[in-house]
C-alpha cells in the first residue's frame, strides 16, 4: 500500500490517494487528473520537471527557471509526498527540492509514463532494451563472434579491450575511422580511388600472372644480379680515342710533376742541412756570465749554474759575442731559405696530386673492351626486372591493405548497433515476448503484443506506427507494465485511460488486477453520470470490486468516489 498527498501542483489543488494496489482518478477535462499523475511521476523518478520528449529521454523539455507554471495559481508552494512501506519521498516547488527518508518508493521514467520507448530514436531504444534485459554482449560473446567472422584471437582480444576502455559506440566509431585510414593506405599503394570491386580485382601496371609464383625476396635478388651486370658492362665499355688521348696527356703531366718533385728533393735537403748546421753553430757558442766575488772582489765565470775563476778577458768575451751574433744571422738566413724551399716543394706536390693515378687510368682505358649493345641489353634486363618488382610490391601492399580492410569491415559489423548487440538483444527479446509480454496480454485479453528483431512493437502482428491511438495505448500500457516488472519500479502510471473503450478499459484493469507486485495509478477523463438511486453508472468502482480505490477529481480536488456517491 502507498499513500500519496498532492498540494498545489499545476491543476491539482489537493489530492489524497491510496494505491492498494490500484487508484483510478476520474473527472472532467481540466479537473487536475494529469497534474496528479505528473506530480506522482516527479516524486517517483526524482525528476522535478516531469516533462520529456522520448527522442531525448535524458533532458527535460524546459529548465527550472522556466518551470514557474508548475505551481498552481494563487498558491506560493506546491508539493507531493509519497509514503511507502519502507520510506518516503517529498518534492516541493518552486524550490525543486527532493528529500527522502528510508528507502523511498521509485519508478523509472517509462513506468511513470514520462517516456515512451516506441518514440525513442532507434539507437536509444536499443540501448534501453539492452540495459533492461541485461543482454549487452560479454567478452565471450565478442570472442565467439570474431572467431565466427574468421578473425584471429589477438584481434578479438584487441576488440574486447577497446570496448572495455571506450564503450560500444565510441569503439564502433574508432574502428570505422580506422577503416577509412586503411582505405587511404590502399589508395596510396594502388594509386587509385578505393572501390570494393576494384580492390578485389586489382592488378597494377606491369603485372603478369607469372608473378604469382614468385616472391619479392626472389625478385630483389634478380634485380641485384642485373644491376651488377650493368656495372660490369659499363666497366667493359671501350673508351673512345679522344678520351684515351686526354688520359695520355694527363699521364704525361703526372710523370713530369713527379720528376719535378724528385728533382727538387736535393735542394730541399741542402736547405735542411744548412739550417741544421747553423742551429748547431749557434748552440755551440756559450758566453759565460762574469760577476765579482763578494769576498775577494775578483771576477768569476758562471756557466750552466757552475762558478769558476774567470779565465777569459774582456777581449775574448767580445770576440765570442761577435761570433754569436754572426752565427744567429746565418741561422735566420738558413731558416728563411728552408721555408722557401718547403713552400716550393709543397706546390710541386700539390701539382702532382692533381694528376695522381693518371697513369693507372690511362693504362686501364687502353685495355678496356666492351660495347654499347652489351650495355643496352644489361640495362633493358635491369629495367624489366625493376618493373616486375614494382608491380609485385604494389600488388603485395594493396592486397595486404585490402585484407586488413575486409577484416576491419567485419569488426565494424560486430560493433555496429545492429551487429552483435542487436543479435543478442534479439535472443533476449524472444524470452521477453514469451515470458513477460505474453502473460500480460493474456491477462488483459489483448491480441499478442511483441517486439520484433527490428525493435518495432507489434500488436496483433501489426507494427506500432500503423495502429490506431487506442491500440497504441493498449500496446504501450502492456510494455510499460512489462518494463516496470524488470527495472525495479514500484508504481506504473497510466494517464488518459479514457482513450480506451469499455472493453479496452476492462482489459487494462484485468491486467492490473492480475499483477501481484506492482501498484498502479490510472487517470481517465469521465464525466460522471448517476442513476435515480445516486449510483455512478459510468465510472468503475474499484473499491466495490475490491481491487483498489476510485477517486473523482473536481476543480482540482480529489475525493473517494463512494463519498461523492453518499453526498449525491
Amino acid at each position: 500500500m502507498m499513500k500519496i498527498l498532492v498540494r498545489g501542483f499545476r491543476g491539482a489543488d489537493r489530492a489524497e490517494l491510496s494505491l492498494d494496489p490500484i487508484a483510478l482518478v476520474a473527472g472532467e477535462n481540466g479537473s487536475g487528473k494529469s497534474s496528479v499523475a505528473q506530480a506522482v511521476a516527479a516524486a517517483l523518478t526524482g525528476c522535478t520537471i516531469p516533462f520529456f520528449r522520448s527522442a531525448k529521454p535524458d533532458r527535460a523539455i524546459f529548465t527550472k527557471v522556466e518551470a514557474k507554471g508548475l505551481v498552481r495559481g494563487g498558491v506560493d508552494k506546491a508539493s507531493v509526498v509519497i509514503t511507502g512501506i519502507d520510506g518516503r519521498v517529498t518534492v516541493t516547488w518552486p524550490a525543486h527540492e527532493v528529500t527522502t527518508e528510508g528507502t523511498p518508493p521509485q519508478s523509472s521514467k517509462v513506468a511513470a509514463g514520462l517516456v515512451n520507448p516506441m518514440e525513442m530514436e532507434d539507437a536509444d531504444r536499443q540501448k534501453f532494451l539492452s540495459a533492461l534485459l541485461e543482454c549487452e554482449p560479454k567478452d565471450g560473446d565478442i570472442i565467439t563472434a570474431c572467431k565466427d567472422a574468421g578473425l584471429h584471437g589477438d584481434r578479438a582480444e584487441e576488440v574486447c579491450q577497446l570496448i572495455m576502455r571506450q564503450g560500444w559506440d565510441p569503439a564502433h566509431k574508432l574502428e570505422r575511422e580506422k577503416g577509412a585510414k586503411l582505405k587511404g593506405q590502399w589508395e596510396a599503394a594502388a594509386g587509385t580511388d578505393f572501390g570494393r570491386l576494384k580492390a578485389e580485382a586489382f592488378v597494377p601496371e606491369g603485372w603478369v600472372d607469372d608473378l604469382r609464383e614468385t616472391t619479392l625476396a626472389q625478385l630483389e635478388e634478380h634485380v641485384a644480379n642485373a644491376r651488377q651486370k650493368v656495372e660490369n658492362a659499363l666497366g667493359a665499355l671501350a673508351v673512345d680515342a679522344a678520351e684515351v688521348d686526354r688520359l695520355g696527356q694527363e699521364a704525361i703531366a703526372e710523370k713530369q710533376a713527379q720528376a719535378a718533385v724528385d728533382g727538387f728533393k736535393p735542394t730541399l735537403e741542402t736547405a735542411d742541412q744548412a739550417l741544421r748546421t747553423a742551429t748547431a753553430t749557434v748552440n755551440a757558442i756559450v758566453i759565460p756570465a762574469i760577476q765579482n766575488c763578494p769576498h775577494c772582489d775578483k771576477p768569476l765565470e758562471v756557466t750552466g749554474g757552475k762558478v769558476k775563476k774567470a779565465v777569459l778577458g774582456t777581449k775574448e768575451l767580445q770576440d765570442l759575442e761577435r761570433r754569436l751574433g754572426a752565427s744567429k744571422h746565418l741561422l735566420t738566413d738558413a731558416g728563411l731559405a728552408r721555408d722557401i724551399a718547403g713552400k716550393d716543394m709543397l706546390a710541386l706536390q700539390q701539382a702532382l696530386g692533381k694528376h695522381s693515378g693518371a697513369s693507372v687510368r690511362y693504362e686501364a682505358a687502353r685495355g678496356r673492351k666492351g660495347s654499347q649493345e652489351a650495355l643496352g641489353v644489361a640495362r633493358d634486363l635491369l629495367a624489366s626486372l625493376e618493373k616486375r618488382r614494382t608491380a609485385l610490391s604494389t600488388k603485395t601492399r594493396a592486397d595486404a591493405a585490402y585484407r586488413m580492410i575486409l577484416e576491419q569491415v567485419k569488426v565494424v559489423e560486430i560493433l555496429a548497433p545492429d551487429g552483435l548487440r542487436r543479435a543478442k538483444l534479439g535472443r533476449a527479446l524472444a524470452d521477453f515476448n514469451t515470458k513477460t509480454l505474453a502473460p500480460l496480454c493474456a491477462a488483459a485479453g489483448f491480441p499478442p503484443i511483441a517486439l520484433n528483431d527490428a525493435l518495432d512493437l507489434l500488436y496483433g502482428g501489426r507494427p506500432y506506427y500503423l495502429l490506431s491511438e487506442s491500440e497504441k495505448y493498449r500496446a504501450r500500457a502492456v510494455l510499460q507494465t512489462a518494463v516496470a516488472r524488470l527495472d525495479g519500479s514500484l508504481v506504473v502510471i497510466f494517464d488518459g485511460v479514457d482513450i480506451l473503450d469499455t472493453q479496452g478499459r476492462e482489459g487494462l484493469f484485468a491486467m492490473i488486477a492480475d499483477d501481484q507486485e506492482l501498484l498502479f495509478l490510472a487517470c481517465a477523463t469521465i464525466d460522471p453520470k448517476y442513476d435515480e438511486d445516486g449510483n455512478c453508472t459510468n465510472i468503475p468502482d474499484l473499491e466495490a470490486a475490491e481491487i483498489g480505490m476510485t477517486y473523482l477529481m473536481e476543480s482540482g480536488q480529489a475525493q473517494p468516489l463512494f463519498k461523492k456517491l453518499q453526498e449525491a
